[in-house]
C-alpha cells in the first residue's frame, strides 16, 4: 500500500516527499525563477522516522544557474558537472568530477564542442588543443582572444571525440572516431530514411526500408564489403508490431495476447493477430530442417498505469534430444515491483542472477545493482560447449537527473553507446553463459546528448505517440526526442504545420530518422526505462544428451560429452 506524505513550499512548489512504504525521502529546493537548486534522494534507515538518518545517499545535488537560466554547476558528493556554452547557448564544454564503480578512483572527464552556423554539434566530445604539422596536441585554453592557435577537435586517437558533418538536407553523412581512427559514411533515401552504412569506404551495413521507412531486409558485411555475414528480414502488422522475422538467427515469430476473456479456435490467450502485450516468441535458431534448437518464450504482466512484464520463461527442444528432452528444463525470470508500481528486482532462477534497482518519486531508476553466481552443472548428461559456468560477478550503474532529465551515468559495464565498428565487433563476439568471461570496464556518460547510429538506431520502425491535452508539435518533440527543434519530423510525418492546433487522443507518427543534432541549455536524452532497467532475460540451462558422440558432434559442437 501506498503512503506518500508531502510538504509544500508557500508558492506550492513540492518540497519533498516521504514514501513511507519504501522509506525513501526526496527534497527538492527551488530559485527565485522556479529553478530547481536542490534534488535530493535518500534511503532512511527508519521507513516512518527521518530523524533515524539514512542508509544511502543516492543523490543530493546542488544546482548553481547563470543569468540566463542555463545549469553551470551540479555539486554532489559523488560527481561533479560544470558547463559552459557559447553566445547561442550551445554546450562549449562539460567537466566532470567523478569516482570510478568499484575502484572508487577519482576521475575527471573534460568535453569539448564546436557546431557549425546551423547550430549542429560538429565536434562532440572532444578535445581542446593545437595542430601542428598535422598532428593534434591536447592544451590548455587559448591566453587571448586573438590566440587562434588553439582550438576545438575531436581529439587524439584513443579519445571519445567525433568529428561529424551534415549534407544539405541536415542528415548526419559522416562520423570519425577518435577511439579507433573509424571513418562511417551514411546514405540515405530520397524521404530521409538511413540506407547504408560503409566503414572506411567499405559497405559494412544494408537496410532495405518499405514505403512507410520500416527497414524489412537488413545486411552486415565483412570488413571488405564483398561477403554478407550477417542478415535479417522482418514483417510488420500495420501498426508496426513485429509479426516474423528470418535469417541469420533463424525464424521467428512474434504472437500477443488477445482481448481479456478471448481465446483463438485452438483456446489460446494469445495469436500472432492479438492486440495485446507481446505473450510469445518461437524462434528456431538455424532451422528445424537443420538440425537446430527450438525455443519458446512466454511472457506474463502485471497490470499497473500499464502493463509491465513481471515473468519470462524460455523453453527449448531439439529433435536430437530424442527421450530425453525431458530433463531440458526451461529457464525462468520473475521481476518483481514495490507497492508504487515501480521495478524492484528481477531475478534469473538458473543463471543465479539478481538485480536490485532503487527508483526515484517519478520510477526512473537510481541505481541497477546486479549480483551474479556461476551456475551450476545440471544434473544429467550435457555438452560442455553448450555449458559455461559464467563467472562471478557485480555489475553495477549509477543515475544522476535535474529536474526529470539525466545529467549522467557511471558504472563498470563499459560504454552502452559505441560506434557502428564496435557493435558489429560485439555482435560477432558475443559468447554464451553467464558473464562468460566478464570484467569490469568502467564507464561513465555526461555528455548525455550524442546518440551513434547504429544496428537499432534509429530505429527499424516509426513510433507512435498520443496527443494530450495541451500538447505542441515543439513539446512532443521534446518530451521523444529531448529537442523541441526537431518538431518539423513529427509535422511531416503527419501532414501537420507549427500553427496546427493538436486535438487530444489524435494518435502521431514519430518518423524513425535522425533527430539527434543539438546540443544546448534546452536539449536533453529521453529517458529510457529499457536502458537502465537492462537485461532481464532468463539463462536457458545447458542442453542434455545421451545420444553417441559422433552424432552429439554435429548438432551442438566438437568437444567430448561430460557425465555429472
Amino acid at each position: 500500500m501506498t503512503d506518500f506524505a508531502y510538504t509544500h513550499y508557500a508558492n506550492g512548489y513540492v518540497q519533498s516527499i516521504h514514501d513511507k512504504a519504501l522509506g525513501m525521502y526526496t527534497y527538492y529546493a527551488y530559485d527565485a525563477n522556479g529553478n530547481k537548486t536542490v534534488e535530493g534522494y535518500i534511503s532512511l534507515t527508519n521507513p516512518l522516522d527521518l530523524t533515524f538518518g539514512a542508509t544511502d545517499l543516492y543523490q543530493y545535488s546542488t544546482i548553481r544557474y547563470d543569468s540566463h537560466n542555463r545549469i553551470v554547476d551540479i555539486l554532489d558528493p559523488k560527481i561533479n558537472i560544470h558547463y559552459e556554452y557559447d553566445a547561442v547557448g550551445n554546450r562549449r564544454m562539460v567537466k566532470s568530477v567523478y569516482h570510478e564503480v568499484g575502484t572508487g578512483t577519482r576521475r575527471t572527464q573534460e568535453y569539448w564542442y564546436r557546431y557549425d552556423n546551423m547550430d549542429r554539434f560538429t565536434v562532440t566530445m572532444g578535445q581542446l588543443g593545437t595542430l601542428e604539422n598535422g598532428i593534434f596536441t591536447p592544451s590548455g585554453r587559448a591566453t587571448s582572444a586573438a590566440d587562434t592557435d588553439v582550438f576545438i577537435n575531436k581529439g587524439v586517437p584513443g579519445g571519445d571525440g567525433l568529428a561529424i558533418s551534415y549534407n544539405f538536407a541536415g542528415e548526419r553523412v559522416q562520423v570519425v572516431n577518435a577511439s579507433n581512427g573509424s571513418r562511417e559514411h551514411y546514405t540515405y533515401t530520397a524521404d530521409g530514411y538511413l540506407e547504408e552504412v560503409r566503414i572506411d569506404g567499405n559497405l559494412r551495413a544494408l537496410r532495405v526500408n518499405d514505403a512507410l521507412g520500416r527497414v524489412t531486409t537488413y545486411h552486415e558485411y565483412t570488413p571488405d564489403g564483398t561477403t554478407v555475414n550477417y542478415t535479417k528480414s522482418t514483417v510488420y502488422h500495420k501498426d508496426g508490431r513485429l509479426f516474423s522475422e528470418s535469417g541469420t538467427d533463424g525464424n521467428t515469430l512474434y504472437e500477443y495476447y488477445l482481448a481479456k476473456g478471448e481465446t483463438d479456435p485452438s483456446g489460446n490467450l494469445f495469436a500472432q493477430s492479438g492486440k495485446g502485450a507481446l505473450a510469445h516468441i518461437y524462434n528456431d535458431a538455424n532451422g528445424d530442417q537443420n538440425g537446430g534448437t527450438l525455443t519458446n518464450t512466454y511472457y506474463a504482466y502485471a497490470y499497473w498505469d500499464e502493463a509491465k512484464v513481471n515473468a519470462i520463461q524460455t523453453e527449448a527442444y531439439n529433435q536430437s534430444i530424442g527421450k530425453n528432452h525431458t530433463k531440458w528444463k526451461p529457464g525462468y525470470s520473475d521481476i518483481n515491483f514495490d507497492v508504487n508500481g515501480h521495478i524492484k528486482n528481477a531475478i534469473d532462477r538458473v543463471g543465479n542472477r539478481t538485480i536490485q534497482y532503487v527508483s526515484d518519486a517519478q520510477g526512473m531508476i537510481l541505481l541497477r545493482d546486479e549480483i551474479t553466481g556461476t551456475i551450476t552443472p545440471p544434473n544429467y548428461r550435457h555438452h560442455p560447449a553448450n555449458y559455461n559456468p559464467g563467472t562471478a560477478a557485480n555489475k553495477v550503474a549509477r543515475y544522476y537527473y535535474v529536474d526529470g532529465q539525466r545529467v549522467g551515468d557511471i558504472s563498470n559495464t563499459g560504454d552502452s553507446r559505441v560506434d557502428y565498428l564496435q557493435s558489429l565487433k560485439d555482435r560477432k563476439d558475443k559468447k554464451s553463459g553467464n558473464y562468460a568471461d566478464w570484467t569490469p570496464i568502467a564507464s561513465a556518460d555526461f555528455d548525455q546528448r550524442y546518440t551513434p547510429i547504429g544496428a537499432n538506431t534509429p530505429g527499424n520502425v516509426a513510433g507512435s505517440y498520443t496527443v494530450r491535452s495541451g500538447d505542441t508539435l515543439q513539446s512532443i518533440a521534446l518530451s521523444v526526442w529531448g529537442d523541441s527543434a526537431m518538431w518539423f519530423y513529427i509535422a511531416d510525418a503527419n501532414g501537420l504545420t507549427d500553427t496546427d492546433v493538436l486535438v487530444a487522443g489524435t494518435v502521431l507518427t514519430l518518423p524513425n530518422k535522425i533527430t539527434n543534432v543539438h546540443n544546448n541549455s534546452g536539449t536533453f536524452r529521453p529517458y529510457s526505462p529499457g536502458e537502465a532497467i537492462g537485461d532481464t532475460s532468463p539463462t536457458l540451462p545447458a542442453a542434455p544428451t545421451t545420444m553417441p558422440w559422433a552424432i552429439y558432434s554435429r548438432v551442438l559442437g566438437s568437444n567430448t560429452p561430460v557425465e555429472v
